[in-house]
C-alpha cells in the first residue's frame, strides 16, 4: 500500500487524539482487556501491569465469530494465551468468550466482578492504543452503577511505533481503514448516548476530511 507523507501525517493525527494513556493507580481491582481481533498484544501490555503488582485479576473478552477467524479461538483466548506465555497464571484470568462489540466487553466483565462479589473502586481497561479513547468513554457511559474509577492503557508505541507492528503483524492495511472509522464512530456514538461526548480537536478532524478527500477507505 502506497502511502503519501500527507496521509502518514493525516493517520498520526488520528492516532494521537485517539490514543490516550492515563497514569496508572497503586492497585486496581481487575484489568478489562478488550479484544483486538487476531492482535495479542493487549494480553502483553495485561502481563506487563500483573507483573508490576497492580492487580491480581485479569478478565480478557471478545468472541470468535468475527471475520477474517479461522482459528477456532476468541479474541479472549487468543490474548490469554500470550499472557500466561510471559508469565501471568492461570488462575488469575478470567475469559468472557461472548462479548462481540466495545458494550459488551464492558458489560460482561462488570457480571464477572458482580458474581465475584467484588465492588470495584478502580478498574484498568487495556485496548489497541485507537481505541483507548473510545473504550474509557463508552466505560463513563454504559458501565453499571455505582461507577468505579477507570484508568485506560495499551502498549506504549507512538504512531510510528504502531504502524510498524501493525505492518510486521499483516494487519496494517485494517488498521489503516479501522481507525479513521473509529474516530468517525466517536461522535456518531455519542449523540446515540453509547459513550461520553469527546472534545473536538481540530487537527484530528482536518486529517478526517483530508483522508475522506482523497478516497482513503474508512469503515
Amino acid at each position: 500500500m502506497e502511502l503519501s507523507e500527507t496521509d502518514l501525517r493525516n493517520y498520526k493525527a488520528i492516532y494521537d487524539y485517539l490514543t490516550i494513556r492515563d497514569e496508572m493507580p497503586e492497585r486496581a481491582d481487575a484489568i478489562i482487556v478488550g479484544g483486538e481481533w487476531l492482535r495479542s498484544d493487549n494480553g502483553e501490555r495485561a502481563a506487563e501491569l500483573y507483573r508490576q503488582g497492580i492487580s491480581d485479576l485479569i478478565i480478557f473478552s471478545g468472541y470468535a465469530d468475527f471475520g477474517g477467524n479461522t482459528t477456532g479461538q476468541s479474541e479472549a483466548e487468543i490474548m490469554a494465551e500470550r499472557a500466561i506465555e510471559l508469565g501471568v497464571p492461570k488462575q488469575a484470568i478470567v475469559l468472557d468468550k461472548k462479548a462481540a462489540n466495545t458494550a459488551e466487553n464492558l458489560l460482561f466483565a462488570a457480571e464477572i466482578l458482580a458474581k465475584k462479589g467484588i465492588i470495584p473502586t478502580n478498574i484498568i481497561l487495556i485496548h489497541k492504543p485507537y481505541m483507548t479513547r473510545r473504550f474509557k468513554a463508552t466505560a463513563e457511559a454504559q458501565y453499571p452503577k455505582p461507577q468505579p474509577n477507570f484508568y485506560v492503557t495499551s502498549v506504549a508505541d507512538d504512531f510510528y511505533g504502531y504502524f510498524e507492528r501493525e505492518k510486521k503483524g499483516g494487519f496494517l492495511e485494517r488498521t489503516l481503514w479501522s481507525m479513521p472509522g473509529d474516530y468517525k464512530r466517536m461522535s456518531e456514538y455519542a449523540k446515540k448516548g453509547w459513550l461520553t461526548p469527546q472534545p473536538k480537536d481540530r487537527k484530528a478532524e482536518r486529517a478526517f476530511r483530508e483522508l475522506e478527500k482523497a478516497g482513503r477507505e474508512i469503515r
